[in-house]
């Protein structure tokens, strides 16, 4: 079987793909698609542009079960969105509320019978 020749990352695949970030946020996977890299080589050049301050991070997308695990970037200098809480630690907090209103409920009703 014949070997492929690797191919080249050229100056267009890499203009293509800071013009895509500059004019939409963007996860490393749709910049490599916007710019026919492919997604190793286009995760390297976002990495690398993240790492000099050029892009950052401007929000995160959720997985199939609810995870914030996908970084979107976007071509602007700034401090880079914070990871959301966890949903468990999200549904916990609102758990928490709940009982704690349905436990002074239950001590309202308690007091005024005993009075």
């Amino acid at each position: 079987m014949p070997r492929r020749a690797p191919r080249r990352v050229n100056h267009l695949s890499i203009a293509k793909m800071v013009a895509y970030l500059a004019e939409c946020p963007a996860t490393v996977d749709e910049a490599a698609e916007a710019s026919g890299l492919s997604a190793p080589t286009a995760r390297r050049m976002v990495l690398a542009l993240h790492d000099e301050k050029v892009l950052r991070v401007v929000g995160w997308e959720q997985d199939s079960i609810g995870r914030y695990t996908t970084k979107v970037y976007l071509l602007q200098k700034g401090a880079d969105a914070r990871k959301p809480a966890p949903a468990r630690a999200r549904n916990a907090a609102r758990r928490e509320a709940r009982d704690r209103k349905a436990q002074m409920q239950i001590q309202n009703a308690i007091a005024g019978v005993a009075s």
